[in-house]
């Protein structure tokens, strides 16, 4: 049976542009609200093609993007080829730790659009737990786009679609809807249902792992998600 994993693994440019502009608008956000410093080492899991990469080029000291498609891997090796602080790594396991990454390195770790995809409220807990290590002290794990409910699906959707005649991409914009109805993510959708958490359970994981959270509000396109700041 086909898994989000695989799905992600084998259909690296199901969104495009859409994709693209969705976390342009994110890191926008992050920069606006300086939850994204200058000179900071940021771990980006779930780095995509690189949409946050690029935001940010000027930004960290050292930039560390993991992901389990090896054309969105490869992709970015080749965009910052010439960018040293850069460096991108395939996620073969769900567990971070395999990567054997530095301990107390990263100042900001990056989760866009990953929660959803993880299952359960557990294996959130433990993909968090498993990048600690990792965080400084005085670090910062942004949870973002995290799913309360598809109870305002059509409106988030409806606000992407403004927002794309706004900046130019409206037709693209259709062919994402389109995508989104007929193709093979929105029949495994339909099979493995997104992952919802609400706050409550956020605050679950944070008490469980004596951690600490705030809500960074209006951050993605899709107003009824929110992205939360975790924190030792």
């Amino acid at each position: 049976m086909l898994s989000w994993r695989n799905f992600w693994a084998s259909n690296p440019k199901s969104f495009g542009i859409v994709m693209q502009k969705s976390t342009e608008y994110f890191v926008e956000k992050c920069l606006l609200n300086h939850v994204i410093k200058k000179g900071s080492s940021i771990l980006d899991y779930g780095c995509g093609p690189g949409y946050v990469a690029n935001k940010i080029i000027d930004y960290p000291s050292n930039y560390l993007g993991l992901d389990i498609s090896e054309t969105y891997i490869n992709t970015c090796k080749l965009n910052f080829k010439n960018k040293s602080n850069f460096q991108f790594q395939i996620l073969n396991h769900t567990e971070t730790s395999s990567h054997q990454l530095p301990n107390h390195f990263f100042d900001t770790v990056i989760i866009l659009s990953v929660a959803q995809y993880l299952g359960s409220k557990e294996k959130v807990a433990e993909l968090i737990e498993s990048i600690l290590p990792s965080l400084k002290p005085s670090g910062e794990i942004i949870l973002a786009d995290v799913i309360e409910s598809e109870k305002h699906f059509l409106k988030d959707l409806f606000f992407i679609g403004i927002y794309s005649v706004v900046k130019g991409y409206f037709f693209q914009f259709l062919e994402f809807a389109f995508r989104l109805r007929f193709s093979s993510y929105n029949k495994l959708r339909l099979n493995n249902k997104l992952l919802m958490l609400n706050q409550k359970e956020i605050e679950d994981i944070c008490q469980q792992l004596h951690l600490q959270y705030t809500i960074l509000e209006a951050s993605t396109l899709q107003r009824s998600r929110k992205t939360y700041l975790i924190r030792f």
